[in-house]
């Protein structure tokens, strides 16, 4: 059982660790767009903050928690 349970928990903090990567990446895209064209990159970093923050919520709350 403790075996599992170290999988379970090495699984969520690796789904946190990439879920806050693409929060921090849409938050940065969405702020600060550079070159090419912006509407359509600040529409992308809109979309993955969304994703990123969802992310973290599922891993936080329900994944942690072993739920399926």
């Amino acid at each position: 059982m403790q075996h599992s349970s170290a999988r379970m928990k090495a699984a969520w903090i690796c789904l946190l660790i990439a879920s806050v990567g693409i929060l921090i990446f849409g938050v940065v895209a969405a702020v600060a767009p550079g070159a090419g064209d912006e509407q359509l990159m600040r529409a992308g970093g809109v979309a993955a903050t969304g994703m990123g923050l969802f992310g973290v919520l599922i891993t936080l709350l329900p994944f942690r928690r072993g739920e399926r």
